[in-house]
């Protein structure tokens, strides 16, 4: 329901049960909710409510998907930031709740203004955890050890860029290249050889199970 005077009522109730059990709960406006789907409109409820038990959960995926705005961020009072959830995602015209679940991505690996929202979460004075909340299905799909390490190196890439000291290892320097890499369909391999063979390319050596050939010229390889 979507009264504003049911949803007060019902998020205080929550909060004074949440207290009996020392516990705190933090409100997250959904993009795809039906009533509350902006942070701004759960803020002003958390407000309302104003009951010591009860703050706000900081989603970047929630609030960049649905255009927030995020400058009245920073005067959040920290004490009522309960948690953050950081997420990047590329910019996709579809509805929140796939968009949610199957294209989210690491901070900074996206095209969500998330080093901005950062900022304005310093100047509120947030000092509390960051929770990566991604919805991927190629990160599923993937070895958990190498998705984990990947989460590690966005969180030290956010952190070298908010504060501009890079506490990443330098970039390799490129000393030239290795080998070169075609794929193309069954129609176009005989052009594609013709095209490498014209470059001065040789044919050294075919795979054994799949339609893969190996052309080389000096040190150069295709």
């Amino acid at each position: 329901m979507g009264d504003r005077g049911r949803l007060v009522s019902d998020l205080r109730a929550a909060a004074e049960l949440a207290a009996k059990y020392n516990k705190r709960i933090a409100y997250e406006a959904l993009a795809w909710g039906l009533h509350v789907y902006t942070w701004e409109y759960a803020w002003e409820l958390v407000k309302e409510v104003d009951h010591p038990n009860l703050g706000i959960c900081f989603d970047t995926f929630h609030i960049f998907s649905r255009q927030g705005d995020i400058n009245p961020i920073a005067g959040v009072p920290a004490e009522k930031i309960f948690f953050v959830q950081l997420a990047d995602a590329p910019i996709l015209k579809m509805d929140h709740l796939s968009y949610s679940r199957h294209h989210r991505n690491y901070p900074l690996q996206g095209a969500f203004p998330i080093i901005p929202f950062m900022e304005k979460l310093i100047q509120a004075g947030y000092t509390g955890p960051l929770s990566l909340e991604i919805f991927n299905d190629e990160f599923r799909a993937a070895p958990a050890k190498r998705i984990a390490q990947d989460g590690l190196r966005s969180l030290l890439y956010l952190q070298s860029e908010l504060y501009h000291g890079s506490i990443l290892p330098p970039l390799p320097e490129v000393e030239g290249i290795e080998y070169v890499e075609f794929a193309v369909d069954e129609a176009r391999i005989a052009q594609l050889e013709a095209f490498v063979l014209d470059m001065g390319l040789k044919k050294v050596g075919k795979h054994r199970s799949k339609n893969v050939a190996l052309y080389r010229q000096g040190e150069f390889e295709n």
